[in-house]
């Protein structure tokens, strides 16, 4: 039984094959894995998700290390909810907005009531994720 993985240049893993006979072509981006050490892993269909490949290892993604100081907060234009540990090159995205961190830090504040998503984004970290509440 063969095993590949397919990842891009920052190891990210795009997809995995499982194939008996010797019909797999390796290359650059389509790497050999033991299928014995992996076998868990190649079957799931999010396997990129949730790993990555780096030094010659499949390993899982590091947590982001982004931190979020509360989740409820007032819409006042005022009340503050502070964010940090942004990894410096991360996207934050708001919703529909986004921007990329030259800082590790951000101070959200807002004019509206409403649910807002907020998303931190840098591979090879998983996405943090937060639901902020203004009231």
């Amino acid at each position: 039984m063969y095993a590949a993985i397919q990842v891009n240049e920052a190891g990210r893993i795009l997809g995995s094959i499982v194939a008996t006979g010797d019909s797999i072509v390796f290359s650059e981006s389509v790497i050999s894995v033991d299928y014995d050490t992996y076998d868990d892993l190649l079957e799931q269909p999010n396997m990129g998700d949730l790993h990555w490949y780096d030094a010659g290892i499949v390993s899982a993604r590091p947590v982001n290390p982004a931190v979020i100081d509360k989740t409820d907060c007032l819409a006042d234009g005022v009340d503050t909810v502070h964010v940090t540990n942004i990894p410096i090159g991360a996207t934050v995205s708001l919703g529909a907005l986004s921007e990329v961190a030259s800082v590790a830090t951000a101070d959200l504040q807002f004019d509206i009531a409403g649910t807002y998503e907020l998303t931190v984004s840098l591979f090879p970290y998983l996405d943090f994720k937060a639901t902020i509440h203004a009231t």
